[in-house]
């Protein structure tokens, strides 16, 4: 709607209060409050209205152009405010993509570092299990190598005993038979 300005309602109304002086009615027209106390006529009483209702619309006006510029500014400001939330809204989420991006990185990586690891000690497990059944492989032939050469040392004990006992008995067969010759000898002598 186009807003008329005070000098632009004055001559807009001219032709209506010259004619309402003439029928001397009031019409449409809403009573205002005189600001003079005498009785101008009623030409004059109506411009005077007239003036009062173009400096009331323009305070109007003035105001409403005022409560726009205000709203104006609030909605200006309200947007500016918005777009900045929407940036910080953006900036978060990208934020927050990067975040879960890294995480996920980080979950595959342990994973990755979890599961190898796993595999190294599985690996060592199996090898100090080959390790522990070889020693336990060696710990039993040793074992029969210490029995066999146990064995072994006591047969070689009772055949040295039985040489021992047969260098024994030769020895004492040999000393008497020296004997029994010493005295077949010894007894010889003194006979003659």
């Amino acid at each position: 709607m186009p807003v008329l300005r005070e000098y632009e309602l004055r001559d807009h109304m001219r032709p209506y209060v010259a004619r309402e002086d003439e029928d001397l009615g009031m019409g449409n027209l809403l009573p205002f409050h005189r600001s003079s106390p005498h009785q101008p006529s009623f030409g004059a009483s109506t411009l005077d209205l007239i003036d009062e209702a173009a400096q009331r619309i323009a305070e109007t006006n003035r105001f409403a152009a005022e409560s726009l510029a205000r709203a104006d500014s609030l909605a200006r400001a309200a947007l500016e405010q918005l777009s900045a939330a929407e940036k910080r809204i953006a900036k978060a989420e990208v934020d927050r993509m990067e975040a879960e991006a890294a995480l996920e990185q980080l979950r595959e990586k342990l994973e990755r570092d979890f599961f190898s690891k796993l595999e190294q000690l599985e690996q060592l497990k199996e090898e100090a299990d080959a390790r522990i059944a070889s020693a336990e492989d060696k710990l039993r032939e040793a074992e029969a190598r210490a029995h066999s050469a146990e064995e072994r040392a006591k047969a070689m004990e009772e055949t040295f005993e039985r040489i021992e006992a047969a260098v024994s008995a030769k020895i004492l067969d040999k000393s008497r038979y020296r004997a029994v010759n010493m005295g077949e000898q010894t007894a010889y002598r003194d006979a003659r």
